[in-house]
């Protein structure tokens, strides 16, 4: 299914995977993800591990 999907577009099947998911993220968060919260104990990417900014 996937191949004729690709097909279809003229996609690769690697772009039509990200195109799909793409889609699917601003359906489920259409104002963009600000309002969501991280996990406790979530890496966060420019943070230090410290949390605290010192070393």
């Amino acid at each position: 299914m996937l191949e004729a999907v690709a097909q279809y577009h003229g996609f690769s099947k690697s772009s039509t995977i990200t195109n799909l998911l793409k889609k699917e993220f601003w359906r489920i968060f259409p104002g963009g993800t600000d309002a969501v919260q991280p996990q406790p104990g979530a890496r966060i990417s420019g943070q230090d591990l410290a949390g605290d900014g010192e070393r």
